[in-house]
């Protein structure tokens, strides 16, 4: 009888024993998405996002949240930038798509100005959509799980703007920022309004410098480059628009290239 007690005792312990619970299951992945701009000729031009995804190599689309705010594109330069989507919930993998859906509504104001830019009245406009409002841009980011990624797309106003006959209209040109930590920044002495271009035969990027002088380019590829300089100066007493060219600066992978201070007179 006690025998029999002891084996019914062990086969109930065994039988009511679990098994350990594996969770076999890998970490989520998190993503931002970041605008920035290059410059453009104008006030302000406000849009809003309403819809976000990434297109990840296996999965297909996956939605990302999108905040849907509207928010000024042309204060997204020399080194600014605002997110406009995220995750944290993605899976680990290749990404090689970002596809955005605009609202309809985007607004444009102008600027009064004479001078280096020619005369233009001021005004806001309604822009109508020239093309789809939904844009798919080709990105390259490799989520390891667990990870992060931030995608920095760069939208460039003066492109995306098109004027006709009096009339505006918007048709996104949007870019893929692959390295923030290649670029170029500099200091200019003389003018506190006016343009930084830079060229390197296949590419061209431009930011506008601040009221202190300071620029700051990123995302630029490697190589040589031309860096012009367009401003206003002050010649007896008047406005004159001028410009200033220096070439053969060079950019290397992960790193800005700093010019330093750049005398305009």
């Amino acid at each position: 009888m006690l025998l029999a007690a002891m084996v019914g005792g062990v086969l109930l312990f065994s039988a009511c024993e679990k098994e350990p619970v594996v969770n076999d299951q890998e970490p989520k992945s998190s993503m931002d998405i970041k605008m920035t701009d290059a410059p453009a000729n104008y006030d302000a031009l406000l849009l809003s996002v309403s819809k976000a995804e990434v297109y990840h190599e296996g999965n297909g689309w996956v939605e990302l949240a999108a905040n849907g705010e509207a928010f000024n594109v042309l204060e997204l330069n020399n080194g600014q930038n605002k997110k406009i989507a995220h995750s944290t919930t993605l899976d680990a993998g290749v990404y090689t798509k970002v596809r955005l859906e605009f609202k309809n509504e985007v607004y444009l104001t102008t600027m009064a100005s004479v001078g280096m830019f020619g005369t233009q009245s001021a005004g806001t406009f309604v822009l109508a959509w020239q093309g789809s409002n939904t844009i798919e841009i080709e990105i390259d980011e490799q989520l390891t799980a667990g990870g992060h990624a931030e995608v920095i797309l760069d939208f460039d106003a003066a492109k995306s703007v098109i004027e006709d006959a009096g009339n505006y209209y918007i048709k996104p040109v949007i870019r893929y920022v692959k390295n923030l930590d290649t670029g170029i920044d500099g200091q200019l002495e003389g003018s506190t309004q006016g343009m930084v271009i830079v060229n390197n035969g296949e590419m061209e990027a431009s930011a506008t410098f601040s009221s202190n002088g300071a620029f700051k380019l990123t995302g630029l590829n490697t190589g040589a480059y031309q860096v012009r300089i367009d401003y206003l100066a002050q010649v007896n007493g008047n406005l004159e628009y001028k410009q200033k060219t220096i070439d053969g600066v060079i950019v290397s992978e992960g790193q800005i290239t700093h010019m330093g201070v750049i005398s305009l007179e």
